[in-house]
């Protein structure tokens, strides 16, 4: 009799918080732990009840899209093959390299509907000379979803960088690492992990089902940074605890299981958004002194992939991580284009097109051409649209120069982090104030290393940024600047700004614009006591705002080739073409200007410094400014 692949689990989850104060609640979940091949075999599908990639076909399903990185329509991957590339990239081995099961735990959908899944579990073992008795553990995988559909992997290895703790006698595993995922919206990304599992008693062919106790118990805690000036690489003291611990286990595939488990609790598939609202409110809303307040952290964006840029990233300031630290795993899914944000990158990628032809025409014979690369974070491979200047006015896919390359041609490389980089494009001043507000520069090029102005942009767009301060890596911010603002002439006599520059000035703090319009007026900017100081040449190409903005052209050169030769339908072609750009400018603003209130009719109490509307971006933009001009003044 073969042993079973796939159980229908009943789980108890419980929480503990211990600080600022004790808060403890518990629940039940439904999961399944299946084994992989027999789930993509289709071994464990019941008809109606259950199956693989049968969402809107089956009671309850698994979907391989909704599990790991995301992967293409032409070439779909199943989750094992997933694991493989997730496997290697972090270099554990590789998956397809010897006799391998895997068993997973995680919840299924329920009639279609599929929740945050907020941790699903990857066993991974080896087995010795084809017999199932002879399993050997390899490594643990643990999937973290978070409410903004964003995901991370974890990895933990048997006999490497385990604890040595007493809970051993409990748990057969405990492994301590750094996080590096957004959670909770009540901590931060600082802290440790430490992770004990007792592994589930799988059955095999030789002792039959009944033999097997498959109930693991897997317990989470999350830790402080230790406060111990001489070990600060370690675990602190402890801040919550979660546990689930399985409750019963009942064999797949069988309908009978499946009836009697969802027919016991036929709604807990649908819970886990609602509890976590609801135990977020208890706590944000709790009535206590201030010590005891726990406020909200706005989400940050998520760390980049460690190969996103060939070197490692260094910085000016350490104190800026774009990368999770060693043994914390890497980011596979990132939150998609939004509708605004979508728009604006069309729109910037509409200006890059003629953009980098238009700028290598106007260099002198001496000065190399100029191609802007947008790299997209991926899992698998980061994908890089390129802009090249050459007579095609699309963009082209790939990670080639090709001929380009052989004539110097200088590459402006842009990480963005987060959607808003392209809505930030399009609302900021100027390309200065972009690289001011979010901007973060790159220093693993060692042949910049001596290069005087790149280090000054280093150390004045590298200062004072949190985590919500970072929204694209760049290469080089001087090609950054050539690339979006032009060529800055300070002998050049000011004038007034256009109407759409002046409704960009209007949202910054009144302060920050007259550093602006002085440092245009002159290169010269007012002290913070009003005095004239003399500003480097970085700062004075920093602050520089034209007239008229890079994307308000009134009718941009990359639809001279479709425009009507008629001069009455290219008028009204003009006409559409700005009326859409300003609608989708006074869109970004406007909702960037109520988010504060939304934020103050819930009550919700913000984590200072964690903000993410343009209001308190400026202020921390005016700040960065500052201590930029004056950098002994930093708290």
């Amino acid at each position: 009799m073969s042993s079973p692949k796939g159980y229908i689990l009943t789980n108890t989850v419980s929480h503990t918080r211990f600080t600022p104060f004790r808060h403890t609640f518990k629940y039940t979940t439904i999961a399944v732990l299946v084994e992989i091949s027999a789930l993509e075999d289709s071994k464990l599908d019941t008809p109606f009840l259950f199956g693989y990639n049968k969402r809107w076909r089956s009671l309850c399903s698994l979907r391989s899209d909704g599990y790991l990185f995301p992967s293409s329509d032409i070439d779909k991957m199943g989750i094992r093959e997933k694991l493989d590339v997730l496997v290697r990239k972090g270099d554990y081995g590789n998956v397809q390299d010897g006799p391998t099961e895997i068993w997973m735990l995680s919840m299924p959908s329920y009639f279609g509907f599929e929740g945050i899944n907020p941790l699903t579990v990857y066993l991974l073992y080896a087995v010795a000379n084809g017999h199932e008795s002879n399993k050997e553990l390899k490594l643990v995988l643990f999937e973290v979803h978070n409410t903004f559909g964003e995901g991370h992997v974890y990895f933990m290895r048997p006999g490497v960088e385990e604890d040595f703790s007493s809970s051993k006698h409990t748990y057969d595993h405990q492994w301590s690492f750094p996080r590096a995922f957004h959670v909770s919206p009540f901590n931060d990304r600082k802290g440790w992990y430490t992770v004990s599992i007792k592994l589930p008693q799988l059955p095999d062919n030789d002792v039959g089902p009944e033999e097997g106790n498959p109930k693991p118990v897997i317990s989470i805690q999350l830790r402080e940074p230790s406060t111990e000036k001489s070990q600060p690489g370690i675990p602190g003291q402890t801040k919550l605890t979660a546990t689930l611990r399985t409750t019963n286990a009942l064999p797949l595939p069988s309908a009978r299981n499946l009836l009697f488990t969802l027919i016991s609790y036929p709604l807990e598939l649908f819970l886990s958004m609602p509890r976590i609202l609801y135990q977020a409110a208890i706590l944000h809303y709790r009535k206590g002194d201030k010590q005891s307040d726990l406020k909200v952290y706005l989400r940050p964006e998520p760390f980049l992939t460690p190969t996103s840029f060939a070197l490692p990233f260094k910085a000016a300031n350490a104190d800026i991580q774009i990368y999770p630290a060693t043994g914390a795993g890497f980011t596979i899914r990132r939150r998609p284009l939004g509708i605004l944000a979508y728009w604006a990158k069309e729109r910037v990628r509409e200006f890059l097109c003629t953009r980098v032809r238009t700028i290598s025409r106007k260099t002198e014979d001496n000065f190399a051409d100029i191609a802007v690369v947008l790299v997209e974070p991926d899992t698998s491979t980061d994908a890089e649209e390129w802009f090249l200047p050459s007579s095609t006015s699309k963009p082209t896919a790939g990670k080639e120069l090709g001929n380009h390359n052989d004539r110097g041609t200088r590459v402006l490389r842009i990480i963005p982090l987060s959607p808003e980089f392209f809505e930030l494009l399009l609302t900021a001043p100027s390309a200065g104030m972009v690289l001011f507000a979010g901007g973060v520069v790159d220093s693993s090029d060692s042949s910049l290393e001596t290069n005087a102005k790149f280090n000054s942009y280093s150390r004045i767009l590298n200062n004072d940024r949190g985590p919500n301060d970072a929204l694209f890596v760049v290469s080089d911010p001087e090609l950054f600047l050539d690339v979006f603002n032009g060529t800055y002439e300070p002998t050049r006599p000011p004038s007034r700004p256009s109407i759409v520059q002046r409704l960009r000035l209007s949202v910054l703090p009144s302060s920050l614009v007259t550093i602006l319009q002085s440092a245009r007026a002159s290169k010269l900017a007012p002290g913070p006591g009003g005095e004239q100081e003399p500003q480097s040449d970085e700062l004075t190409r920093l602050f520089h705002v034209p007239e008229t903005h890079f994307l308000d052209s009134p009718c941009p050169p990359y639809s001279l080739s479709t425009r009507s030769p008629f001069s009455f339908l290219s008028t009204i072609q003009e006409f559409f073409l700005n009326f859409r750009l300003l609608s989708l400018l006074m869109t970004i603003l406007t909702l960037s200007t109520l988010e504060p209130y939304i934020f103050a009719l819930f009550r919700a109490r913000m984590q200072s410094g964690t903000e993410t509307w343009g209001a308190k971006i400026w202020e921390r933009v005016e700040r960065r400014i500052h201590l930029a001009r004056d950098p002994v003044k930093k708290d």
